[in-house]
């Protein structure tokens, strides 16, 4: 099939396109930066010079193209990313309807807001805090587009490239990896490879108009987390004093792994950690 992959130079984009070639696909990466044309025609089957916010070059992008693969995403900068999501997203299934072409759109468990300790899977309403609303706009036009889509809302990133590990181990050296008052709000992971396996995946899926949650198999409360990185630094137990900005969330990944034979190579931190 031919793939076009849109925010090919970040860290997801820079995984997929490898597993999309290892199955089969002609992958064509689009690039923002004339710089990186010729480096991605080498990783990919060939390049193009396009942007989510430019309708002209996304049109020219999404020619002769059966699937696109949406990872753009301008984090940390929320205002970029919020008209990303908004304008983006919309210029985006206008050129998916004129080509007919199917859409596999990354999005955040974060939408279905603070859980507790509740098991959540993709029937729980969601329930978007402000600094997120422009996802959940995102994903609404899709749904509404009647398009082939499927939305895949992946936990929070870590792995190689991330760079969520170094940050861990960088505060847990200074003794500063603290937990909030709340030690056990729980986290859903994903390494990036495993999200970006669940893309692939995805393409060619028999099922449509429909989202999944990519999530570790093991979701870890703040404490478990902290504990086992601070241990590796041979800390004491780890203490508290420190803030938690996302919400707490136990995330099932049972739809994805039955319904598209997705399977998570790194089931929990540990394996990542371990590695």
């Amino acid at each position: 099939m031919n793939v076009l992959v849109i925010g090919s130079t970040g860290v997801a984009g820079k995984k997929v396109i490898p597993q999309l070639i290892s199955a089969g696909h002609n992958v064509t990466a689009m690039v923002r930066n004339k710089n990186d044309l010729e480096k991605y025609s080498k990783i990919a089957h060939s390049s193009v010079l396009g942007d989510i916010l430019d309708t002209s070059s996304l049109d020219a992008a999404m020619q002769n193209v059966q699937c696109v693969i949406n990872l753009a995403t301008a984090i940390p900068n929320w205002e970029q990313t919020d008209k990303i999501r908004n304008e983006g997203t919309k210029n985006l299934v206008q050129s998916a309807l004129k080509y007919k072409v199917k859409i596999i759109q990354q999005s955040i468990i974060f939408l279905y807001g603070d859980q507790g300790d509740k098991l959540v899977d993709e029937n729980t309403p969601i329930q978007p805090f402000d600094l997120i609303l422009s996802a959940a706009n995102m994903e609404k036009t899709i749904i509404n587009s009647g398009l082939e889509y499927i939305i895949l809302r992946g936990g929070t990133f870590y792995g190689e490239g991330t760079g969520t590990e170094n940050t861990w181990y960088s505060l847990a050296k200074e003794d500063k990896l603290l937990l909030s008052d709340n030690e056990f709000s729980y986290n859903s992971l994903i390494n990036v490879e495993d999200y970006t396996q669940a893309c692939t995946l995805a393409v060619n899926s028999s099922y449509s108009k429909t989202i999944y949650n990519v999530v570790d198999d093991y979701s870890v409360s703040d404490k478990e987390l902290y504990d086992y990185i601070n241990n590796i630094f041979s800390n004491k137990e780890s203490k508290t004093g420190g803030n938690r900005f996302l919400p707490s969330l136990r995330v099932s990944n049972e739809k994805i792994k039955k319904e598209l034979n997705w399977e998570a190579e790194y089931t929990s931190y540990k394996v990542t950690l371990g590695r």
